[in-house]
């Protein structure tokens, strides 16, 4: 900023300190008009440059900008504030110029034209979408989608009732309606579930699922035998409450499973002896097989069906009929779907309780299991989790043998957004779960996908702990022995209670026994009254083994009896006061017996808050350092004569504490949620948050976040630039002018030119972008394949010759070469991960992977954000250059605010498109990434059939001979046939990204054009014709947008949007007072003159009166 401005704005903050100022009560605002385009200088800056409105000096920020925001209808966004308190002149000098706008407090009195918004006024619909496109709420913008797409069948209406008129082009407004009523509004975010056997992935899934029993579970054996989906169920149909999709594997996809199946069983068109040896691939096999034939129980009946393929399937009638299809089942209850679903996902082998006989599920004419012909389910429920459009896929783990589903897998993992790594507490730290995840592969295309930070630790069941073990583990033994010591204190005073207990016990046995006597010589002594009142001789109750007997008169029978009803009652009362006392005591033995389990649940409680805090430390920090590890063995790779170790090209601390981890306890939430009642009671849990499923519950939406509000704002975007185009249309009274008066209409036929310079600047941007992306590539990732392929071909052979070696030496068991080979180079187990062609071609990426990195993380990006920014400002330049025309050479009637508004949509469309763009660029880069180990299988396949059929005496020498030979003959071909496949994959990228930018910029040019040229000289009307009647009520119906309600949105109002702005905090001694409020802007306490940028291109609302317009 020029320096006089500066001084002038200084001076402006000290007479605001002074009287009469700061005795007034209201003061005014000055914002920048939209269509100012001056350098702010002291021979530029003009006050008709401003708009001023009033307001009460001692507004707050944030009530002055929602207000200024509600006029303009665009964003004023604070960059600067003068505080009251502090130095004596704000600091400004950091502006070179104010192109967005700027803002000023003023006193009343230096300019009397004046705009009154000392009172709030309500934002119109378009302006309140303005903010929301920007705001981050998402279920605001997913509220304002659904209620725009109600109101888009009546605005199409009228739109084709338009295009039936002559001379009338619609169609591109109809074309858009549509596109939008078609567009989705919900975001899938797919996360991959990851966990061995026993981890409880299933137990996890149904507790944050909110079900008791939906994701199969079993105590014996693994339950999930294929790929699970979880996704929300948006049916109101009470029948179908919960919906599943089993899709089944094409005929092509069995095929090749019954030759893998076929290649293991057999030996010289005999069935292997090992078929049913526990634990051996052919015993999988055949279980397999069996599954789904049970009926083959002859051994030369399943030799003849496995040597002669095609023949066996093409008289499977029966078998046909459910390959490559869909079944759909739905139910109202979770246990009764879980019970069909089992039907088709569960192996039924047999186990403890169980029975073998197969499912009898879809067909009476169909005898096996439907598991091994199965890819993938998709489940359906109505979870809060899910709603947001999170889909959770349970996979099985990596070690599944079926080549389909495995094949299904990789790519879902692929497709996943994120990750989640599933581990008991118990191995999630001793193990080093984080440190060594899944293998160097796995870490290796991790950042190869630039998802290094998109996995999630969730460490299971910590419910199961030792409270012997844990306290010396977790160094807790002093707090955990006050606990304890506690507890046995406790425990003496159970037992000296339990102890009187009993002794009261015996005294009120005895005081039973005593009124029990006394009420039996009660019962004789009134007797004996009653025969003496009828003149009967009585005598006595003989007490003793006295002979003599002296009978007993009627006084002495009354005093006996009621002495002994006296004592009767005295019994009675004793009795009573042990009972009492019985009571209070086992009152207090059941309360301090609570304490105790209080007192034990809370010793479980802190061992298991001490544990899952140790874990989480331990897991971040070997997280990061096993990232650090791999990357620096990258580093070295690429280049050992410039790596230094002790250099750090990330920050892996902030990896480390970035890393989401979650220590969990899925029965510990279901028993707190009154399910799972039959099991034995979790202690150690007195809240759902101890638990952490709560958390992780909010972790699973807040992932979500961006996507919701990528797709919302697209709609939003689309939507304003349509609204914005027709609002051009309809305020334009239709009187063009004709083709000779165009010709000598300066404005329009300056419109003409700049049109044509706007296209090919844009062209040019997009020319020039894809020029770049095919440098960066050649420069980053190309002229490093020779060197990657030597490094590739100089380690081949040696990998080759090392999976024979002897196992003390490192080399696979026969079995377990065999079962690679047989499997095209690739067998998993729960134990390990082999894949013959990933560490072939392991070298080669590693040798590209920092490179790769740099490219598709850095690189790249940054060329389209480069265009991005390039195209707003060939789209402003554009703007301002025609408004600036208009004003100067033309007519004061255009509405230069209107399109300002509409510019402004197309510059936010531009920030959404390089997201959409990023996005191409990672699945393109994903798929390429991928491509080279396949393409080396691919090099090898004739030689891995050649391994899966030998067989005989000396078959292991033979395997390994084929295998190294195979290696040794195609070791110079195979890695540039590799590297020469992923060139022609990424080689089409750029034409991609150049195809999305070009469809971009041709949007945005045909809509300037169609928009200017409504306002700036267009023949809309051939010169004599009037507008027809129903033209004129279209154009009415679109001006006043009475299919788009006002109020409607209002209700989603409960405070300002949120706004992401950058503040620049000059001031020092306000810096700590700053609060933020709820649009997003620092609001100081001190009421000061304000330096705040405002969108240029925002639109005005036409309703308000603007003072000083030109």
């Amino acid at each position: 900023m020029d320096p006089a401005i500066t001084e002038q704005l200084r001076q402006a903050a000290k007479r605001w300190r002074q009287k009469p100022y700061l005795e007034t009560d209201s003061c005014q605002v000055a914002i920048l008009r939209p269509e100012h385009n001056k350098k702010i200088t002291p021979d530029t800056l003009q006050a008709e440059d401003f708009l001023w409105f009033q307001c009460k000096k001692d507004d707050s920020i944030t009530e002055v900008m929602n207000r200024c925001e509600n006029m303009v209808g665009h964003r004023v966004q604070l960059f600067h504030s003068f505080g009251l308190c502090g130095s004596d002149y704000a600091t400004v000098d950091k502006f070179d110029h104010c192109k967005d706008g700027l803002i000023v407090l003023r006193a009343v009195g230096e300019n009397s034209q004046i705009v009154d918004i000392s009172k709030s006024k309500q934002m119109s619909n378009l302006q309140y979408l303005t903010k929301l496109e920007s705001s981050n709420r998402p279920e605001e913008m997913e509220q304002a989608v659904r209620r725009i797409k109600g109101c888009l069948p009546a605005l199409l209406s009228r739109i084709q009732e338009l295009e039936a008129l002559n001379g009338v082009d619609a169609n591109r407004w109809s074309v858009s309606i549509k596109e939008l009523m078609n567009l989705p509004t919900q975001h899938r975010t797919l996360i991959g579930v990851i966990g061995g056997t026993g981890d409880g992935k299933s137990s996890l899934l149904n507790a944050l699922l909110g079900v008791e029993h939906l994701a199969p579970t079993n105590c014996i054996r693994a339950c999930t035998a294929v790929i699970t989906v979880f996704a929300f169920n948006h049916s109101n149909d009470p029948a179908a409450k919960f919906k599943g999709a089993i899709v089944f594997m094409r005929m092509s996809d069995w095929t090749e499973e019954l030759s893998t199946i076929g290649s293991i069983l057999l030996e010289e068109g005999r069935l292997s002896r090992n078929f049913n040896v526990p634990d051996t691939e052919e015993e999988e096999a055949y279980a397999r097989f069996k599954a789904v034939y049970p009926h083959l129980t002859k051994q030369t009946d399943i030799e003849r069906a496995l040597s002669d393929i095609p023949a066996f399937l093409a008289s499977d009638v029966a078998l046909s009929k459910r390959l490559d299809r869909v079944v759909h089942i739905q139910d109202s209850t979770p246990e009764a779907f879980r019970r069909k679903l089992s039907d088709y996902v569960d192996s039924k082998e047999k186990s403890a309780g169980e029975s073998s006989k197969p499912a009898q599920t879809d067909t009476s004419e169909w005898p096996g299991e439907y598991w091994p012909l199965i890819k993938c389910v998709r489940v359906y429920l109505k979870s809060p989790v899910l709603e947001t459009g999170m889909e959770i896929a349970d996979c099985p783990g990596l070690s599944d043998a079926n080549a389909a589903r495995a094949a299904v897998m990789k790519n879902w993992l692929k497709d996943c957004t994120g990750f989640w790594v599933v581990a008991s507490i118990h191995r999630a730290v001793d193990n080093k779960v984080a440190k060594n995840l899944l293998g160097d592969a796995f870490k290796t295309q991790l950042l190869l996908d630039g998802q290094a930070s998109a996995v999630t630790f969730i460490c299971s069941q910590t419910d199961r702990i030792s409270v012997d073990e844990a306290p010396k583990s977790l160094k807790i033994e002093p707090e955990i022995s006050a606990q304890r010591e506690k507890s046995r204190k406790r425990q003496k005073e159970i037992n000296t209670a339990k102890a009187n207990f009993e002794g009261l016990k015996k005294e009120k046995q005895g005081r039973k026994d005593k009124f029990d006597e006394v009420d039996d010589d009660l019962d004789k002594w009134l007797d004996l009254a009653d025969e003496i009142k009828k003149g009967e001789t009585v005598y006595a109750p003989k007490e003793t083994n006295s002979l003599k007997r002296v009978p007993i008169t009627g006084e002495e029978a009354e005093e006996k009896v009621k002495d002994l009803k006296s004592e009767k009652s005295a019994c009675r009362t004793e009795l009573k006061d042990i009972e009492k006392n019985m009571k209070e005591l086992q009152n207090s033995i059941s309360q301090m017996q609570k304490e105790m389990s209080d007192i034990k649940a809370g010793i479980v409680t802190t061992c298991i808050v001490k544990r899952n805090a140790y874990s989480k430390d331990s897991i971040r920090a070997d997280y990061a350092l096993g990232m650090k590890e791999h990357y620096q063995r990258l580093e070295s790779e690429k280049d050992d004569t410039t790596f230094d170790p002790n250099e750090d090209q990330y920050d892996y601390e902030a990896l480390a504490k970035s890393l989401p981890v979650y220590c969990v306890s899925s029965w510990g939430f279901q028993q707190l949620n009154g399910r799972m009642q039959n099991e034995t009671p979790v202690v150690g849990f007195q809240t759902l948050e101890q638990t952490e499923i709560p958390q992780l519950q909010a972790h699973c939406r807040e992932l979500t976040r961006s996507g919701r509000m990528a797709v919302s704002r697209r709609f939003l975007n689309s939507f304003l630039k349509l609204v914005t185009s027709l609002e051009l249309w309809a305020a334009n009274d239709g009187a063009g002018v004709d083709a000779e008066e165009r010709l000598r209409n300066s404005p329009a036929m300056h419109l003409e030119k700049k049109l044509y310079q706007l296209k090919s600047s844009l062209k040019k941007e997009v020319h020039e972008s894809k020029d770049a992306f095919e440098s960066i590539l050649k420069q980053t990732i190309y002229k490093r394949y020779v060197s990657a392929s030597f490094v590739a071909q100089s380690a081949a052979v040696s990998t080759a010759k090392g999976w024979g070696l002897p196992q003390s030496k490192g080399g696979l068991h026969f079995q377990t070469y065999r079962a690679v080979v047989r499997r095209a180079g690739r067998y998993s187990t729960d134990d390990h991960d082999i894949d013959f062609n990933e560490a072939l071609v392991a070298p080669m990426t590693k040798k590209i992977a920092r490179p790769w990195m740099n490219a598709f993380g850095t690189a790249l990006p940054a060329v389209v954000r480069s265009f991005e920014e390039k195209a707003k400002l060939v789209l402003q330049e554009f703007h301002d250059d025609v408004t600036s025309y208009v004003r100067k050479h033309g007519t004061n009637s255009v509405r230069t605010e209107l399109l300002a508004s509409q510019m402004m949509h197309h510059r936010n469309g531009l920030e959404i498109t390089e997201a959409h763009m990023n996005e191409v660029i990672t699945e393109h880069q994903k798929n390429a990434n991928r491509m080279f180990a396949p393409s080396i299988q691919q090099t090898l396949a004739q030689a891995y059939k050649q391994c899966a059929a030998a067989a005989g005496q000396g078959v292991w020498r033979q395997i390994k001979s084929i295998m190294e030979n195979a290696v040794q003959d195609k070791v110079t071909v195979m890695f540039h046939d590799a590297a020469n496949e992923v060139r022609i994959k990424l080689g089409i990228l750029g034409t991609e990204v150049a195809k999305e930018m070009n469809t971009v910029v041709d949007e945005i040019y045909h809509q300037a054009e169609f928009d200017y040229r409504q306002e700036i000289g267009d023949i809309t009307v051939k010169p004599g014709k009037i507008m027809s009647k129903e033209e004129q009520e279209i154009r009415l119906f679109c001006k006043e947008r009475t299919w788009l309600p006002e109020g409607m949105f209002k209700s989603d109002l409960n405070a300002p949007p949120t706004f992401p702005g950058n503040v620049i905090a000059n001031d020092s001694d306000a810096a700590e007072d700053d609060t933020v409020g709820m649009d997003g802007v620092v609001a100081t306490a001190a009421a000061g003159p304000l330096v705040i940028t405002a969108g240029i291109t925002g639109a005005i609302n036409t309703n308000v009166p603007i003072v000083g317009t030109e």
